[in-house]
């Protein structure tokens, strides 16, 4: 299968024509990825040949042919090695709107967290359905698309009927849930506004917490603080417009939502260990043409 990038994200690797409105996919070998990346999906590494490696919130995940990895994309994560034979299949699924994803708290509470639920579909998923969900995925009639994503919720479900679930672990996951919810809210408020000069306040204004309660809700669910998160997608943002376009850097450490030169300097060499100048040097395809 021919691959294109998009122009948003390197990684973002997708077949021709793929981009079915709540779902994206890329069907192929997998390409290393040097650099931490994140978004606010759900991804899936279904590894059908071969052998991969992905760093996920520091923590260093072994795929073997026949596995699948499923985690939150809110984390940094990226391919650290992998085989010459690989292939697989990689899917984003919006985090929290997808009606197929299981309906078990505690499996959500892995994908919030920095815990990847992992496990053996060898059984549930060959070659041959790989192909035909990335060839429906493609296609333009989203009955087929429809289908598609109910068979993924449906083998994510068959992969949890044996799940311990304890009467702890559900209250744990109620108040969990509650927080969720939360959690979400703040996450589009940011996703929406972080290229504007938001605080804490306004994140946490516009779900109606108080500012400390919103700032605990959400470290606690997500697993990362609302300042790291909000950062985390200002410097992303910078990092593609460095990679992507001939703009001032001045105007892209503005365009991201930093209101400090300074700042951005800072926290881009500490995200990148490159200055924005030589981070774009090195690795801006535009700067080598």
């Amino acid at each position: 299968m021919s691959r294109q990038s998009t122009q948003d994200d390197p990684y973002a690797k997708v077949s021709p024509g793929t981009s079915c409105e709540r779902i994206e996919f890329y069907f192929g070998s997998p390409e290393e990825m040097h650099y931490s990346h994140q978004h606010s999906h759900l991804e899936l590494n279904i590894l059908l040949v071969g052998q991969l490696e992905v760093t996920y919130a520091d923590e260093d995940i072994l795929l073997t042919a026949g596995s699948i990895a499923c985690f939150s994309a809110l984390h940094p994560h990226w391919l650290h090695s992998i085989s010459g034979d690989a292939l697989s299949l990689q899917l984003r699924i919006p985090l929290f709107t997808l009606p197929c994803l299981p309906d078990n708290e505690l499996f959500r509470q892995f994908l919030i967290r920095t815990t990847p639920y992992i496990s053996d579909i060898s059984n549930l998923v060959h070659l041959s359905t790989a192909e035909r969900w990335a060839q429906e995925l493609a296609c333009k009639d989203d009955r087929l698309q429809e289908l598609v994503i109910d068979e993924i919720g449906l083998m994510l479900r068959r992969l949890l009927v044996d799940t311990p679930y304890s009467e702890a672990a559900q209250g744990h996951s109620k108040s969990l849930c509650r927080h969720l919810v939360h959690s979400h809210n703040m996450v589009e408020f940011i996703i929406r506004n972080y290229r504007q000069p938001i605080t804490i306040n306004d994140i946490a204004e516009s779900v109606g917490l108080h500012r400390n309660f919103a700032m605990n809700v959400f470290k606690k669910s997500v697993g990362m603080s609302l300042l790291e998160y909000l950062t985390s997608l200002r410097v992303n943002h910078a990092r593609r417009l460095l990679l992507h376009t001939r703009d001032q850097v001045t105007n892209i450490a503005f365009d991201s939502g930093f209101t400090s030169i300074t700042r951005f300097y800072e926290v881009f060499s500490k995200y990148y260990r490159e200055s924005p100048l030589q981070y774009r040097k090195q690795h801006s395809l535009l700067e080598q043409t």
